[in-house]
């Protein structure tokens, strides 16, 4: 539960990620489709990919925040969460994510010898969300959207 009690400030964040980049993203699919490049279908495709949890997740340790060296302890526990299951091996934010994928569909499935490295992963991730928060850095949107000073 501890897990998903820090993830919940990262959801929270990456909600305000996704009111940030919703204008953007629409913007530049009409302006596509308004020249006339590209298909309707690979436009949706690009709006959806970079609408994903995923991705908004990349986007928030990366460009709304300063945090990407204080990600490693979690990286590296979440990585050998992950090992420790025989699951697939990710980096970065991406093992956070497979972290929260797996509890999130098969948390009853966590074997005994999981607890000690899923304790390590909160204990990493109680670390790494002071850093998060502090780094944090939501740009300010005018009424249409844009962002204020552009």
């Amino acid at each position: 539960m501890q897990f998903f009690y820090f993830y919940q400030i990262i959801e929270h964040l990456l909600e305000g990620v996704l009111r940030h980049r919703l204008p953007i993203f629409a913007r530049t699919l009409i302006a596509n489709l308004e020249q006339g490049s590209g298909n309707l279908h690979d436009e949706f495709l690009t709006v959806h990919e970079q609408m994903r949890e995923k991705f908004r997740l990349k986007l928030l340790v990366t460009q709304y925040s300063d945090c990407t060296t204080s990600l490693d302890d979690l990286s590296l526990a979440s990585t050998e969460f992950l090992r420790s299951l025989h699951l697939k091996e990710q980096l970065g934010i991406g093992a956070v994510y497979a972290v929260r994928n797996f509890l999130f569909h098969q948390a009853r499935n966590l074997p005994a010898q999981g607890d000690r490295t899923l304790d390590e992963v909160v204990e990493a991730f109680a670390q790494f969300i002071p850093a998060l928060l502090e780094t944090y850095n939501f740009p300010t949107l005018d009424s249409s959207g844009s962002e204020l000073g552009q």
